[in-house]
């Protein structure tokens, strides 16, 4: 309960950055980090979720993809959040997806985009032989790369929230030369032992954004 508590004061700064750029910039689409792009199941996921924990429990007895992908993506968060015997997904879709994943089951976001691709997401997070998660840059720059080529093929001006140690600049740089602009906005609410997080936008030249005021902002012409 307090690791909820503490994961919901977080995500309520968030939730007003998140409002005010989408406002402010007209943003279209909202991606999210580990969401799968190429997972079905994901879709089929946030179709459901968004009817509630009971509904989507029942629409699971009946699709075994959402269930395989259930039990995948939240068994080792149900445990940890005390929920292994009655699981409630959608507090755990917020604790693990955030300030996003709270405003679209709430209404107050549309729609939300996965941006994944799982086979790079998969290579970019490796265990080692102690147990260990680690990555390599050059895995993590894949990873973001197919993040950003996935950004490009929906509709502009875009959003993605990340955490702070993703930085794609040089990814849109490599993907779409001169036709983009990026801004970077960071917070300096902490998770887990995160000192700061980010949110990140792109959009084609010719719809350019504006900075918001909040710092640091970065903008230019990726």
């Amino acid at each position: 309960e307090r690791l909820l508590h503490d994961v919901k004061a977080i995500q309520e700064q968030q939730k007003s950055i998140i409002r005010d750029v989408v406002h402010r910039f007209n943003i279209r689409s909202v991606y999210v980090e580990g969401l799968v792009a190429d997972n079905p199941a994901v879709r089929d996921f946030l179709a459901a979720v968004r009817s509630g924990d009971h509904n989507l429990q029942a629409a699971a007895k009946t699709n075994a993809r959402l269930r395989k992908y259930l039990d995948k993506e939240f068994g080792k968060s149900r445990v940890a959040f005390g929920m292994a015997r009655s699981p409630n997904y959608t507090a755990l879709f917020k604790a693990r997806r955030g300030a996003p994943a709270a405003l679209f089951l709430s209404g107050e976001l549309p729609d939300i985009e996965p941006v994944e691709d799982s086979l790079a997401l998969r290579d970019a997070a490796t265990m080692s032989a102690d147990g260990r998660l680690y990555t390599s840059r050059d895995a993590m720059e894949l990873r973001e790369d197919a993040m950003v080529g996935n950004m490009l093929k929906g509709k502009m001006p875009a959003l993605i929230v990340l955490g702070a140690g993703h930085d794609l600049e040089e990814n849109i740089k490599r993907a779409s030369g001169e036709s983009c602009d990026y801004i970077r906005i960071q917070s300096n609410r902490c998770w887990a032992e995160r000192n700061e997080w980010a949110l990140q936008g792109l959009t084609r030249r010719e719809g350019q954004m504006k900075g918001t005021g909040k710092a640091p902002v970065k903008s230019g012409g990726e």
